[in-house]
């Protein structure tokens, strides 16, 4: 009693051109430096992003265009000290610029030239063992945010870097039957973008993406592949990850403290655990069960998901050039939340802050049917 409806629409027409080339020159045993010890790869890669959005709603119409270049050389040696241990070095340098201009009057332009690059080791210990270990530095380009509802000041956001040390070993078992590959990973962001949501009024958010963190992320991966027999094979893969944010400076500054805290999508462990079974020369029945932990929908408030499980599975039947594929995704047809939201609609008029919830698919099935000509 005593509350009102709400409604707003938006509508967002957007068009995005991508344009890309990339060109690799690789050794052969000719080609080999240093005496033949050095395998090399040379590249350059082109990309250009072109992208217009009109958005027409009740909180207000904005026209803006966004263009993105990105022109990068990169290359890697693979230089093998002795018969059992190979060094690898590579490097990246990229010039990224980008050009902003709104309905409003705003004309931004930004230039960067970006380093990146890796150095490591592997030792092959045995045929079938392989232990590797590696020191890279990764970034992730800046640039500015396609919104024009945003203040001047929180237009553009700088370049992430992350260090990243990781060792592991991958293995043959049983003649070559069973595949095993475990990896150890450490890594340090600085100058994290992360994506920020506050709320401006009501059922308005100003969404932007910020560098508000520093973080730490570590974990370990591991794989198995066993052909068991000419009729079976089992898969199994399984992921620990701890991520959580050593310092966050949040630009909302009613928002929660998540010094400390897990960041968003970050769920402590994923796995996939299947199976194919070939049932004929032409017919295959694949089956898989994949899923995660609980996760933080969003780095601007303390809801989660809830952990889950989807089972999958598929029936492929081959003849000459044809494949027919019977399938079906989530099929026990459980709900599971992909991404969450936390305010209240109108408070005003007495509407508590609640979750808000977007699920996944359902269960889906279909059928394929492809020709290989």
């Amino acid at each position: 009693p005593g509350l009102f409806p709400y409604a707003a629409t938006e509508e967002f027409k957007r068009e995005r051109e991508n344009y890309s080339v990339e060109v690799k020159a690789l050794s052969n045993e000719d080609g080999r430096l240093f005496n033949g010890r050095s395998e090399w790869v040379i590249g350059a890669n082109f990309f250009i992003q072109n992208e217009d959005l009109n958005l027409d709603s009740d909180f207000g119409n904005l026209i803006n265009e966004y263009e993105t270049e990105n022109v990068s050389l990169f290359g890697q040696l693979d230089t093998h000290l002795t018969d059992k241990l190979t060094l690898i070095t590579g490097l990246r340098i990229e010039n990224f610029s980008a050009e902003y201009q709104d309905s409003n009057g705003i004309d931004i332009t930004t230039s960067e030239v970006l380093f990146g690059g890796k150095l490591g080791l592997n030792y092959q210990l045995h045929d079938d063992h392989l232990i590797y270990t590696s020191l890279s530095r990764g970034y992730k380009s800046g640039g500015i945010n396609n919104n024009d509802a945003l203040p001047i000041s929180k237009l553009e956001f700088d370049t992430e870097y992350m260090w990243t040390a990781e060792t592991g070993l991958k293995s043959l078992w049983l003649d070559g039957g069973l595949m095993s590959s475990i990896n150890i990973f450490y890594s340090s962001r600085r100058d994290a973008q992360v994506k920020s949501s506050i709320p401006v009024g009501i059922g308005a958010f100003e969404d932007s993406i910020t560098n508000a963190a520093k973080g730490t992320n570590y974990g370990l991966e591991t794989e198995l592949d066993w052909a068991v027999h000419d009729k079976l094979r089992l898969f199994a893969a399984v992921g620990l990850l701890y991520a959580s944010f050593d310092k966050f400076n949040n630009p909302d500054p009613d928002a929660i403290d998540v010094d400390g805290r897990r960041m968003a999508h970050a769920p402590t462990y994923t796995f996939n655990i299947g199976s194919e079974i070939y049932l004929s020369h032409a017919l295959t029945l694949r089956a898989n069960v994949e899923g995660k932990d609980e996760f933080y929908f969003s780095n601007s408030h303390n809801e989660k998901s809830n952990s889950y499980a989807l089972t999958n599975a598929s029936l492929e039947y081959r003849t000459g050039d044809w494949k027919v594929t019977l399938w079906g995704r989530n099929l026990f047809d459980k709900d599971y939340a992909t991404r969450g939201f936390f305010f209240g609609n109108n408070p005003a008029k007495g509407y508590v802050s609640e979750q808000y919830i977007q699920y996944g698919d359902p269960r889906v099935v279909g059928l394929n049917v492809a020709w290989d000509y």
